[in-house]
């Protein structure tokens, strides 16, 4: 009993340096902001190729894209705030040219090698549908009919970011949103733009006014132990059990 004590407590005391020396070189802990209002963060397209090819984890850093226009509140949504609202305005602004009823947005970062994703909150809703994308993964849709509150007003989704750990990359990582204004078509329904296939079944997308995409939150990364604080468990579980198998 004697000896197996003392290999534990080799063990033990191996786990506490291993774990003091890891937390000492993996830094600080990092936060990525997702919300719409952070500056140059959304990038925003009407090009549904370029835009396809986001929702498949592709082409992240196309320079045809522009910036999102945020903000972009309308007199009909005052339960969210404008500055995390966005949505796609051609050069020259949506003022002056016709908006679509069709955008896609995109946002890429890189996590840190030495972090892995432990959190963080996501908030999303857009006017009317969307399908939120990590890496080329659905990970989530809403149509606005389904998500409003008594007064009619929306009420976003919020998605805990530590459920979807597994689908963050070490390095290179893109988010990307497809969202249409239109409206779902009931069965035998006529749509007077164009019909599209989503996750809720026959879609209208049309060009209805009060377009837009709410978006919120940030990742919480923590430090990853270091590849030799791993090392150093394992060479003292090896020399306990060497010295538990010599009693």
């Amino acid at each position: 009993m004697t000896d197996i004590l003392r290999a534990m407590r080799i063990v033990v005391a191996s786990l506490l340096v291993s774990g003091l020396v890891g937390a000492a070189n993996a830094g600080p802990y990092q936060t990525y902001p997702l919300s719409a209002r952070t500056d140059y963060l959304w990038m925003a397209t009407d090009n549904a190729t370029l835009g396809e090819n986001w929702i498949r984890g592709l082409d992240g850093n196309n320079p045809a894209a522009v910036d999102a226009q945020h903000p972009y509140g309308n007199s009909a949504t005052t339960a969210l705030a404008a500055e995390d609202m966005m949505w796609y305005c051609p050069p020259g602004g949506c003022a002056s040219n016709t908006r679509t009823g069709l955008a896609y947005f995109s946002t890429v970062f890189n996590l840190n090698s030495d972090f892995r994703v432990a959190g963080g909150q996501l908030k999303i809703i857009a006017d009317d549908y969307f399908e939120l994308y990590l890496n080329g993964t659905l990970i989530t849709f809403g149509l606005l009919d389904m998500h409003m509150d008594a007064s009619g007003q929306p009420v976003p989704i919020i998605l805990d970011l530590s459920l979807y750990k597994d689908d963050f990359y070490g390095g290179e990582n893109l988010i990307a949103i497809k969202a249409m204004d239109g409206y779902q078509m009931s069965p035998g329904g006529v749509c007077s733009g164009t019909t599209m296939q989503t996750q809720v079944g026959d879609f209208c997308q049309s060009a209805r006014g009060f377009e837009y995409v709410y978006v919120s939150g940030a990742i919480d990364t923590i430090p990853e132990p270091p590849v030799g604080s791993l090392m150093v468990f394992s060479m003292a579980a090896l020399a306990a059990m060497r010295r538990f198998g010599r009693s």
